[in-house]
């Protein structure tokens, strides 16, 4: 009942839902949605609708209903408004990718209450339709995510250096955001497990801090596109 009310509530000009039929004893054959066990267990644990061209909000009061749904996929859809802030109730959510799609407003405070979240992409909407607003100073209270990817937004402020205390963090792309101009938080270089850091078009400015040399995991480091920064001299041996 809860799933055939999610496809009642989305535009699906290409029929990608067709077989999403509320008559069916289980939702598990439907495209895109994925149950724990076999096909008998009914308990929907993930959909994956990227790229069906589907529209409409992203209704939590009816997806978040789903007690056991640990991974959504909404990559490059129509998905509009904003992304409301009781996205809390979504208690066992691992994977969120709502990346390219029509999302407005401002980043949800709230997501961090997300215990088991691991992935959250909410990378550019469309040129017109982005986040707005700075990111939360409680996005340093994540307890378990490993990706996180803002790229593309209209995010102001600067970048909180709470983000420091996410240590399971292997990613963190906050590229091409038109932050206030600032410094790189020192506080960056306590991820003890990064492998990516991209902060290209970020507006920084000031020197790079020497912490990022702790990060003995990184892999991939860009900071191209700045302002006016500079390396330490203590980087140069």
């Amino acid at each position: 009942v809860i799933e055939s009310k999610f496809k009642l509530s989305l535009d699906d000009p290409d029929a990608s839902l067709s077989s999403w039929n509320s008559r069916d004893a289980t939702p598990c054959n439907w495209y895109g949605v994925t149950c724990a066990g076999d096909t008998s267990n009914t308990t929907v644990t993930a959909f994956d609708l990227s790229d069906t061209n589907i529209g409409g909000p992203f209704l939590t009061n009816i997806l978040c209903r789903l007690p056991n749904l640990l991974s959504i996929n909404l990559l490059n859809n129509s998905i509009n408004q904003t992304l409301p802030l009781d996205i809390s109730l979504c208690r066992n959510l691992r994977h969120l990718d709502l990346s390219q799609n029509l999302l407005t407003g401002l980043l949800p405070a709230t997501l961090p209450l997300l215990p088991n979240l691991r992935h959250l992409d909410l990378s550019r909407s469309s040129p017109t339709s982005r986040f707005s607003g700075p990111i939360p100073d409680s996005f340093g209270t994540f307890q378990n995510l490993q990706v996180l990817s803002l790229v593309s937004n209209l995010l102001e402020g600067t970048i909180p250096p709470s983000l420091g205390n996410v240590s399971s963090l292997k990613m963190l792309n906050l590229s091409y955001n038109p932050f206030f101009p600032g410094w790189i938080p020192p506080e960056l270089g306590n991820f003890t497990n990064l492998e990516v850091l991209w902060l290209t078009q970020c507006n920084l400015v000031g020197v790079i801090p020497t912490s990022l040399g702790n990060l003995n995991k990184l892999q991939d480091l860009n900071l191209a596109l700045v302002i006016n920064i500079r390396v330490r001299k203590t980087w140069d041996s």
